[in-house]
């Protein structure tokens, strides 16, 4: 992976340009003065950003330019547009889930951990699974030429692999339940972390991360925002070369 790590896409220093016109939009959204400017200009950022990389655009950069365009459409000053910009937020989680669920539910690639088992060679999947797998199965996965059989045998590795697609579903659904909210906010964040600890998309981790959070009390978003900030600002210092790189898909 070109420098270590890849935090924006597209090619050469253009990243470069984006991140930091980003990170100087984020800071500038701190002071109501300039809370506008920092939406349109964060805004016209990924209107470039999607014209220069189309259509290679990855899923998750659909989601942040919602959130882009959303914020640019918003009167800062008004707390009722603050309120209706939560609240279109907040949908976006929900649709991602049960979205992702339902195609995994129609192409059935799941039932049987077919998808899984082809994927398991990259990224961490096999550090995940193999505490599923006995080591035999593994090692028959790892080793697997197409057309496979690329299948689950082991009881956990399914029941995990059908967790997937029935938890994305049902936990974005709870998410619309005043009621049952929590409880579809705890199996969301569960969720995320199983996937992540084996696909390492940490960007689109950390952004379903911050959505999620809007579901729950304000400490939590708060405190998630924080850790994003930190985190997004050592991908900026590691791309100027101030901090050391790192790989994630």
């Amino acid at each position: 992976m070109r420098d270590g790590i890849r935090f924006l896409e597209g090619v050469g220093d253009v990243r470069l340009v984006w991140s930091l016109g980003f990170a100087l939009c984020f800071a500038a959204s701190f002071f109501p003065a300039a809370q506008r400017a920092a939406a349109l200009g964060g805004f016209a950022l990924g209107t470039w950003k999607l014209a220069t990389i189309f259509p290679h655009n990855s899923n998750h950069f659909a989601l942040e330019y919602l959130c882009l365009l959303f914020a640019a459409l918003v009167s800062w000053e008004r707390d009722d547009e603050r309120l209706v910009f939560l609240r279109s937020v907040r949908w976006l989680p929900v649709l991602v889930m049960v979205w992702s669920g339902l195609n995994k539910l129609v192409y059935g690639t799941y039932f049987n951990g077919a998808f899984l088992a082809t994927v398991l060679p990259s990224a961490g999947f096999a550090n995940v699974f193999g505490l599923l797998l006995s080591p035999d199965e593994l090692a028959r996965l790892l080793a697997a030429q197409p057309p496979g059989p690329y299948v689950f045998t082991s009881p956990l590795a399914l029941v995990a692999s059908n967790l997937v697609w029935a938890g994305e579903i049902v936990c974005g659904v709870l998410l619309l339940v005043p009621r049952l909210r929590m409880l579809g906010l705890l199996g969301g964040l569960g969720l995320l972390v199983g996937i992540e600890l084996g696909a390492f998309e940490v960007l689109f981790g950390t952004l379903m991360l911050n959505m999620l959070v809007l579901f729950a009390p304000a400490v939590w978003s708060r405190r998630a925002f924080a850790a994003s900030a930190v985190f997004y600002a050592s991908l900026v210092g590691a791309k100027l070369g101030w901090l050391p790189g790192w790989s994630f898909n």
